[in-house]
């Protein structure tokens, strides 16, 4: 098991005293080829949160952009994040311009952690990310728009299966789970998918590898379809290129000529 980068606050001590985890950045990354042979499925490209006695009230405004992961056997991003304490902004974490490329999930938000049972809501931000060919699941977890007062913001992402499975849902109590991963149709109308995003091809080149084959071409769908994000994210992109200012910025890591 393992993941490519974590940030896990802890500990599972409850003695100990707390950790704060905020204004951290993660961006410019590459990660590939998060694999384990043991049958755990605990390989994450990118995992955020707390377990065992976190104190989600010391988390906030912590930032994710301009990553590639690619082939991760588990999940490519896990989030156990929970809403920011008052005063400290909206979110706790965000999700920007990133780029999912065959992960078994594409994005995993779990709704507490293990000892959290207080916790009522969740805020983070996913915007203008693509998540293409995923090996189980576009999205799974408790917190797809489905948690009573979760404030998470689902927006301007690109999905593509690519022949592969779409989206899972886990069961709300009442709900019956998504037995169907290609009816896209009706996850759309159940606005799960977000504002802004779209179930497109987002082009990437024919035999593209990772990382700077998930370029998309200029005829994407990603080409300026993002929304602006005021997260003071940089000027460049993955490759170190300037961004377009001015102008709706494009969906992925990517600046698409």
């Amino acid at each position: 098991g393992g993941s490519g980068i974590t940030f896990y606050q802890g500990p599972d001590d409850p003695a100990a005293p707390p950790q704060a985890m905020h204004d951290n950045t993660v961006r410019y990354n590459i990660v590939l080829n998060v694999k384990d042979g043991s049958g755990r499925k605990n390989q994450h490209g990118i995992e955020v949160g707390g377990s065992g006695y976190a104190d989600p009230t010391l988390v906030w405004n912590n930032s994710v952009y301009y990553n590639v992961l690619s082939n991760i056997t588990h999940i490519g991003f896990r989030s156990k994040a929970m809403a920011p304490p008052p005063g400290h902004g909206r979110f706790s974490w965000r999700w920007l311009n990133n780029v999912l490329h065959e992960c078994g999930v594409g994005f995993s938000t779990v709704f507490q952690t293990d000892h959290l049972t207080n916790v009522t809501n969740k805020a983070e931000q996913i915007a203008n990310n693509i998540f293409s060919a995923p090996q189980l699941a576009h999205r799974d977890g408790w917190a797809v728009n489905r948690v009573p007062g979760s404030g998470d913001v689902w927006e301007n992402n690109l999905y593509w299966p690519n022949g592969q499975f779409c989206f899972g849902l886990c069961a709300w109590p009442g709900e019956a789970p998504c037995s169907n991963c290609t009816d896209y149709t009706g996850f759309v109308k159940a606005g799960a998918v977000g504002n802004g995003s779209m179930l497109k091809d987002p082009l990437f080149p024919n035999g593209s590898r990772a990382p700077w084959g998930l370029q998309p071409e200029g005829g994407s769908p990603a080409r300026r379809a993002g929304v602006t994000v005021a997260v003071g994210v940089p000027p460049r992109d993955v490759a170190g290129r300037w961004l377009a200012q001015g102008l709706p910025p494009d969906i992925g890591a990517f600046l698409i000529s």
